[in-house]
C-alpha cells in the first residue's frame, strides 16, 4: 500500500505541476516540489538545498519518461522504479517523522492538486 501511494504521488509531482497550460520545466517543477516539501516538513537548509538536488534529478528523469515512447503501462513501471530509487535518496536526506509527514501531507496535496489540473 505504501508503495502504491508512493508511486502514485511520484506520478503526481510530474503531472501535477506540470499538467498546465504550460508546461514547466524540470527546475520549476523541482522548486514548486521542494517549496512544498520546504514547507510541510520544516527542512533546514542543508535538507532544502539536497531535496532540491533529488527533486530536479528525478524531475528530468520523469519528464524524460514522460515524453518517451511506449505503453502506460511500461512508464507506471518506470515510475514505480524511479520512485523506489528517489524514496531511497530522500531516506537519507529526511527524518523518519518528515518521511511520514512526506506521505501523510505532501502526498494529498499532490494529489489534490493533479485532481484540479484534470479538470481545468
Amino acid at each position: 500500500m505504501k508503495m502504491y501511494l508512493l508511486v502514485t504521488a511520484f506520478m503526481l509531482q510530474v503531472f501535477g505541476y506540470s499538467y498546465a497550460q504550460e508546461v514547466k520545466s524540470a527546475e520549476e517543477v523541482a522548486g514548486n516540489l521542494t517549496e512544498l516539501m520546504s514547507e510541510k516538513l520544516t527542512l533546514d537548509e542543508e535538507q532544502k538545498i539536497q531535496v532540491q538536488a533529488i527533486n530536479e534529478l528525478y524531475a528530468e528523469k520523469q519528464m524524460n519518461l514522460m515524453h518517451s515512447g511506449g505503453s502506460k503501462f511500461y512508464k507506471m513501471r518506470e515510475m514505480k522504479e524511479l520512485n523506489a530509487s528517489k524514496t531511497e535518496k530522500l531516506k537519507s536526506v529526511l527524518s523518519d517523522e518528515q518521511l511520514e509527514l512526506y506521505e501523510d501531507e505532501v502526498i494529498p496535496i499532490l494529489r489534490e492538486r493533479m485532481k484540479k489540473q484534470m479538470k481545468s
